[in-house]
């Protein structure tokens, strides 16, 4: 594994090293070259090779890999619900900056019914368990869901809300992707944008009484993704409501084989410099591929241990080190021995401690 910045220490391992692979890291590393440091079809061109084997090699070089563009947005796995109420999806919205101008509520809790899009909103001052366990007691009166999606705050996991929901027999979970409840975030958009509206006609930051008539305004709109509006959904409409939303027929197409040696992307919205390295170091190895829509995978590190969640295509990057020899130390932490025995206890660069390990003084390369 190569690494920015001259005189690190790094592991040879043997290779045979292919006459076309020398032609390509001399175009690729040489910075007088027009396509050094660039992408496929330059390099292809420079070189007169094919785009496969290029692409091939680009995936076992690091200055590549680590700063390979990042993907954003992309199609995401659906929240699939098969009836009404069996999938919410709730959020907190804060408003803190506007609370002087409404009595001190500083939050509103949003709910959203996955199948129909009925959306409920309540406004509420704190965050306190007991807050928010109040405001789903009243909802519970009326009608309750078998599931329920949140993000992973605090309010959500707090001893009383998380009592609430077992006691009416809820399953409540949350996502690990960055992209969370995509549902009620996307119904949060047309709220808001009427509420800044009547701000602006009315000069005025108060909210609490217009909040109930644009939520009935919204559950009275005919919604462009089931063609119904969510006020007058009804049990007889699920099975046409799931038709509409659903494109189960779509074919399922795996960009990833299962032992398949990838990166994982490290978008993060706060963190998008192109420059700096945009995915892990530490390389990890798809073990399960499962048959979403889109294609989702399971990943383990190279020890064998599970990574929590599930990953998209769009987050995963395959690499091939198999023309690499080199892995790159991040420091010797101990030696042992002496002459031609000599070893290194040795930390690698982009792995944590569980993958320390020893090798013999006679690998290295400086």
């Amino acid at each position: 594994m190569d690494k920015l910045g001259g005189g690190q220490i790094v592991v040879e391992k043997p290779a045979h090293q292919l006459e076309e692979v020398e032609k390509l890291k001399k175009l690729f590393y040489d910075p007088k070259e027009p396509s050094s440091f660039g992408g496929v079809k330059r390099l292809s061109e420079a070189s007169g090779l094919k785009k496969d084997p290029v692409r091939k090699f680009l995936s076992g070089e690091d200055p590549y890999s680590l700063h390979f563009p990042v993907r954003y947005k992309f199609q995401r796995r659906k929240a699939i619900a098969y009836g009404l109420n069996e999938l919410w999806q709730s959020d907190l919205v804060d408003l803190q900056k506007f609370s002087r101008f409404n009595r001190g509520y500083r939050y509103i809790l949003t709910i959203i019914d996955v199948l129909s899009r009925y959306l409920r909103a309540f406004p509420f001052r704190d965050k306190k368990a007991s807050t928010i366990a109040k405001v789903f007691r009243k909802v519970f009166k009326e009608v309750r869901p078998k599931n329920i999606q949140t993000d992973k705050g605090s309010e959500y996991y707090s001893k009383t809300v998380r009592h609430l929901f077992k006691t009416h027999n809820i399953h409540h979970y949350s996502t690990k992707s960055e992209a969370k409840s995509a549902i009620l975030e996307r119904a949060h958009r047309p709220l808001q944008n009427k509420m800044y509206r009547v701000f602006t006609h009315r000069n005025s930051y108060k909210y609490l009484d217009i909040l109930k008539p644009l939520v009935d305004s919204y559950n009275h709109s005919v919604h462009r993704s089931h063609g119904f509006a969510p006020a007058n959904v009804t049990e007889a409409d699920e099975p046409l409501l799931y038709k509409s939303l659903y494109n189960i027929n779509v074919p399922i197409r795996f960009r990833f084989a299962v032992n398949d040696v990838v990166r994982i992307s490290k978008a993060r919205k706060v963190f998008r410099k192109g420059y700096l390295p945009l995915w892990t170091e530490e390389t990890f190895v798809v073990y399960i591929r499962y048959p979403t829509i889109p294609p989702t995978y399971a990943l383990q590190d190279l020890s064998g241990k599970e990574i929590a969640g599930r990953f998209y295509a769009e987050e995963l990057q395959k690499i091939d080190k198999s023309d690499n020899n080199l892995w790159a130390i991040e420091k010797i932490i101990r030696t042992k021995g002496r002459g031609t025995s000599r070893q290194l206890l040795v930390k690698w660069v982009g792995f944590d401690d569980s993958f320390n390990s020893w090798i013999k003084v006679e690998w290295l390369k400086t």
